[in-house]
């Protein structure tokens, strides 16, 4: 007979360490899932941020970036045509961002003991828009003379609009004397014309970019608008937004010259005559001092500052910058060298094939510029009554002693100026007091 009594159930106790070891697991447990879910919002953060810049300069500089490959990657899958992507994947891992460049020119500076913060470099390859720059590429030097790029820019616009003529004639004012290049004498202006002279504008822009003549650039400026009107005029050449020293005074960074090459090099037909003096400017020093006539460039050089920024054209077209205070001797040799290994580094990548995928129409079409003889000899066909027989030739001697004598009528004027401007505001501080006291 079945039994009547209820089975009642065997109630498990938990032991003190049992509960113990619960406790830890899962607090092991919560503390994973916490870490693993930090990690995961910081990673996703992460990558949207770098996607962020990766655009950001994707649209600066026309470059291939992950998030767009990935993007076309995504879409080509999805169209069955991932296959044409290939080259391109390839070349943004591989290739395009020139690191094998930018550790040559690091290596460069380190073994010659150069201050890196007394040079600034940028490369870019103008066939892949490839990019890459120092740490301080942002950052303003003493842009010397290469100011006169960008502003005979702005003139040959000018010219292109049909708001100024080759022919236009421009005063030569006091004001407008400069103090003049002892390292190059040659400078024309000072030596064919006085004040009170009128120069045509088609002088004026080949002594401005072949001669780097300081009186050309000055008479730029001064015609444009005044200093302050062309330094805002040229910030139209890069996306970059500069700080008020930059909108002030004579400097330049690397990153803007950049944008400013790249702007001059694709952009036909308006600048041709300018790319002309370039090319004519600096054949064999600075860049071109191991490769004669092989950059466009424009320098500047003022004491221990010595800078260049130009391109090659042809095959393997890529601009540079460099802007240096290393000294005369340090800087010279520093352009030198960096103009040389980015001209073997670009004609190594040419004769490896590397190239062969990319079309080429363009950098010829760009090339595709008629070229001028020189427009002035610089030998005066008529006298002028302001100043000295320019017939007898060129004596760079006594050029030398010309430029030392002017300069020192010209400092001794500003130093005479300087101290009446003094005087005037110590006289009206006095009347100020005066008045104070009545």
């Amino acid at each position: 007979m079945p039994s009547t009594k209820t089975k009642r159930k065997r109630k498990r106790k938990l032991k003190k360490e049992r509960l113990i070891i619960l406790g830890v697991l899962a607090a092991l447990f919560i503390g994973l899932v916490g870490f693993g879910t930090h990690k995961a919002v910081a990673y996703f953060n992460n990558h949207r941020l770098a996607k962020e810049e990766m655009e950001m300069r994707a649209e600066k500089y026309n470059e291939t970036t992950l998030a767009s490959l990935a993007g076309r990657v995504d879409s080509a899958f999805v169209m069955n045509r991932l296959e044409p992507l290939s080259t391109e994947i390839s070349d943004y891992f591989f290739n395009n961002q020139l690191s094998d460049l930018k550790d040559r020119i690091l290596a460069y500076i380190s073994d010659h003991n150069l201050d890196p913060a007394k040079i600034s470099w940028a490369v870019q390859d103008l066939t892949t828009n490839a990019y890459i720059e120092s740490d301080n590429a942002r950052t303003n030097f003493v842009a010397a003379s290469t100011y006169k790029l960008p502003l005979a820019m702005l003139w040959y616009e000018k010219l292109a609009n049909g708001e100024a003529n080759m022919d236009d004639t421009y005063l030569f004012t006091e004001n407008m004397k400069e103090v003049e290049d002892l390292e190059d004498p040659q400078q024309p202006i000072h030596l064919k014309y006085q004040v009170g002279d009128r120069i045509p504008l088609k002088e004026i822009l080949e002594c401005a970019l072949q001669y780097s003549d300081n009186i050309a650039g000055h008479m730029l400026f001064e015609y444009y608008g005044g200093w302050s009107a062309y330094r805002q005029a040229i910030t139209k050449y890069s996306d970059a937004v500069q700080d008020q020293d930059f909108l002030k005074s004579n400097v330049f960074n690397v990153d803007y010259m950049m944008d400013l090459l790249y702007h001059l090099y694709h952009t036909q037909g308006t600048y041709d005559e300018a790319k002309y003096w370039l090319e004519l400017a600096i054949p064999n020093w600075y860049f071109n001092s191991n490769y004669p006539y092989g950059y466009l460039q424009k320098i500047g050089n003022n004491g221990p500052v010595r800078n260049s920024a130009g391109f090659i054209e042809g095959d393997f077209p890529f601009s540079l910058a460099v802007y240096t205070n290393l000294g005369i001797e340090d800087g010279d040799q520093a352009l030198a060298d960096i103009g040389q290994i980015c001209y073997e580094y670009f004609q190594e990548r040419y004769y490896s094939g590397f190239y062969e995928n990319y079309p080429v129409y363009d950098k010829y079409e760009v090339m595709n510029r008629t070229y001028t003889e020189p427009l002035t000899n610089w030998v005066r066909t008529t006298p002028s009554p302001h100043q000295e027989d320019q017939s007898l030739p060129f004596d760079y001697d006594t050029a030398v002693n010309k430029a030392i004598i002017e300069n020192e009528k010209l400092r001794k004027k500003q130093e005479e100026e300087e101290q009446k401007k003094k005087e005037e505001e110590e006289r009206k501080k006095q009347e100020e007091e005066a008045k104070k006291d009545q």
